[in-house]
């Protein structure tokens, strides 16, 4: 792992939702992880994971209408985490199914922006986690720096 002494770092936005600016603000979040040596090998995952996240709030949360959203990005040497914060409907549960079959589940690469989005959200990050706290949905995905080598 590559080390970064700038790190930990933290980035604030506050936007209004809007699936027509979900690649810019994602490709955005991209560049700012190109520039973090420990996580430039992780850029294309880190960008697609917010654009799918970025593209939930606006379609589900504000049901493609414009709304007010808080995203937070925190970057140290072991994980990164992005925390949204929304004022749209209620996540439901149901909503939560993921697709009866990934075409793309063969690997990130060939994953593409739309019609999976909560699945890659979970292929991607290590953790995720949803919470309503009054009239706010709060997400929190977290990737780990070093994933556990499996077998």
């Amino acid at each position: 792992m590559r080390t970064d002494p700038a790190l930990p770092r933290h980035f604030d936005w506050q936007f209004q939702s809007d699936l027509r600016r979900v690649s810019e603000i994602a490709a955005a979040i991209g560049r700012l992880i190109a520039r973090t040596p420990a996580w430039a090998d992780r850029q294309e995952e880190v960008e697609l994971v917010s654009a799918e996240l970025l593209t939930n709030l606006s379609r589900h949360a504000y049901g493609g209408t414009a709304g007010p959203i808080d995203l937070t990005m925190t970057l140290a040497p072991s994980f990164l985490r992005l925390r949204s914060e929304d004022r749209g409907r209620p996540f439901r549960a149901p909503d939560a199914k993921p697709p009866a079959e990934n075409p793309n589940s063969s690997g990130t690469e060939t994953l593409r922006e739309g019609g999976f989005g909560l699945s890659i959200i979970h292929e991607i990050a290590d953790t995720v986690s949803y919470a309503r706290n009054g009239q706010r949905n709060i997400w929190t995905l977290t990737l780990v720096r070093e994933r556990a080598k499996a077998g």
